[in-house]
């Protein structure tokens, strides 16, 4: 298969786990790159949903990101509550993660 085709149906599963994964922290199928049959995403549905909007939109990487940001799932709160405090597979809450170094000299060096 061509890759960036409708066609194909690899591409646009990895790049929306990918581009989940860079969002959220956490890929649907983690790790990010083992998209392997035995290795199942953590919710196949949203998966397979934004892969086929992914395509419909013609492969367009804005439209995607957009999406996933414009989610509920990416405006949750990442103050943990009763029922979530310890779910780190679910994308129950968002999960604060550190800077990396080079974002974090240039935030303090300007």
């Amino acid at each position: 298969w061509p890759m960036a085709e409708p066609t194909n149906p690899f591409f646009a599963r990895a790049l929306v786990n990918r581009t989940w994964g860079h969002l959220m922290g956490r890929g649907l199928v983690d790790p990010i790159d083992d998209m392997r049959e035995t290795n199942p995403p953590s919710n196949p549905e949203l998966l397979d949903a934004l892969a086929q909007d992914f395509i419909k939109s013609k492969f367009d990487v804005k439209h995607i990101i957009r999406t996933i940001c414009n989610s509920r799932t990416y405006q949750l709160s990442a103050e943990p509550n009763e029922f979530n405090k310890h779910d780190k597979q679910n994308h129950a809450r968002y999960y604060a993660r550190r800077m990396i170094a080079e974002v974090l000299h240039d935030a303090v060096d300007k």
